[in-house]
């Protein structure tokens, strides 16, 4: 899953995925309307561009995909998870991610 301030809408608890292109990003949510960005247009995601109709192609390749995935996932394991970062580690990660603004 792609990570996006668009995805860390707090009024929502259920599982969300991110399908990203070079210029586009939709934003799959349990139980609401999926979420289309212009990355090009709107980096910060503020915008969702699902119902213009200059991007109805572009979603609906997306979530045809979405579907494909969702159909198909179930045939592969899971991928393994990764081992913790240490303190030094997470430190490093937390004040590369102020420095690009992500975090406060």
């Amino acid at each position: 899953m792609a990570d996006s301030p668009a995805l860390h809408d707090r009024s929502h608890t259920g599982s969300q995925t991110a399908i990203v292109s070079e210029t586009t990003k939709l934003i799959v949510w349990q139980g609401r309307p999926s979420r289309l960005f212009d990355l090009a247009r709107d980096p910060r995601e503020t915008t969702d561009v699902s119902a213009e109709p200059a991007y109805q192609g572009v979603r609906l390749r997306f979530e045809a995909f979405y579907s494909q995935w969702q159909a198909n996932r179930r045939h592969y394991p899971p991928a393994p998870r990764t081992a913790a970062l240490s303190a030094a580690e997470a430190e490093i990660v937390q004040r590369r991610l102020r420095e690009l603004g992500y975090v406060d």
